[in-house]
């Protein structure tokens, strides 16, 4: 996003500083107008803190009560109206962020003049968390200078536009199988990607499970693979648990949803957390009890998949 936009922020801000300040007329200034660097100054505690999750040095960077305007955030960790005016829920609101791992980065910051009391700022950065896919955000505030300390009297930050994020499909090995992978678009505020292995032509869409036309085609001597990899915001914490990704004769069963074949194919599932993504496999035999081979080549293709490792949030 072009700096001409933070600068038409800045601009503004005098406007929307009055407005706050004289929405609470006992509000209290600083005991001086900021000095250029002041604001700057804040503001980058006021990041490290807030990265860090550390709750006092937070607390402190706030304005009191008597100076303070509002606090609001679009996105995940919604504070806007009235909330965003009441300081008392902050601390809070901050412990709750860090749990969620919420980071702010890449920030091109653009200060203002001193008006009404206030030295202004404006900012672009990318904010990640866990309950959130990757965005970058434009923000505009105002810091209060006081001998006694500066602190943050207006905060208010807004969504623009997500970011493209790093999710690769597994790959798995072609020689001697159909092989394809896809992304999958209609997860909406989620990551997805499908990939398959088999031993007859593929004939199903990436997002069909069980892949039903691919089964009604596989033989008896037949094998699919298939392994989807996933991000969705605030998972639960089973989902970052690592399994081992073996396959063995008495997990697979011929009685899976979906099963189409009457029995004759057989089901083997799995699931881990691996290279930044949530992992679920499915392996599918073309008879109710595989064979030893069947087995077997099942097991070298899978572990032959290579994860290369997503890159969404923080973690």
């Amino acid at each position: 996003m072009p700096c001409a936009r933070v600068g038409a922020v800045v601009a503004v801000l005098a406007l929307v500083v009055a407005a706050g300040a004289t929405a609470g007329p006992t509000a209290s200034l600083g005991s001086r107008d900021c000095a250029p660097t002041e604001a700057r100054a804040t503001f980058d505690a006021f990041v490290r803190a807030f990265n860090l999750g550390n709750g006092a040095a937070l607390d402190r960077l706030i304005a009191p009560r008597g100076s303070f305007v509002w606090f609001s955030v679009s996105g995940a960790g919604q504070r806007l109206g009235d909330r965003s005016k009441n300081r008392s829920t902050l601390a809070r609101y901050f412990a709750t962020r860090h749990v969620q791992r919420d980071r702010l980065t890449n920030i091109t910051f653009r200060g203002g003049r001193n008006a009404n009391g206030y030295g202004q700022f404006a900012f672009l950065l990318t904010r990640s968390a866990d309950d959130e896919l990757p965005a970058r955000y434009e923000g505009k505030g105002a810091v209060i200078c006081d001998d006694g300390g500066d602190t943050i009297a207006v905060w208010s930050m807004g969504r623009r536009v997500a970011l493209p994020v790093t999710a690769p499909p597994a790959r798995l090995p072609a020689a001697g199988w159909h092989v394809g992978s896809a992304r999958v678009s209609s997860c909406a505020g989620c990551v997805q990607t499908e990939s398959w292995a088999s031993t007859v032509a593929y004939r199903d869409p990436a997002n069909q499970l069980p892949p039903h036309r691919t089964m009604a085609a596989l033989p008896r001597t037949g094998v699919i693979v298939h392994v989807t990899r996933s991000w969705e915001p605030s998972p639960p914490a089973w989902v970052h648990l690592p399994h081992p990704l073996r396959i063995t004769p008495h997990a697979v069963t011929a009685s899976f949803e979906g099963n189409t074949t009457g029995g004759r194919a057989s089901r083997w599932n799995g699931a881990t957390w691996r290279a930044g993504s949530y992992v679920s496999v499915w392996v599918i035999f073309g008879r109710s009890s595989p064979t030893a081979a069947q087995l077997r080549t099942a097991q070298a293709e899978l572990d032959g998949a290579v994860f290369a490792p997503w890159r969404i949030g923080m973690r």
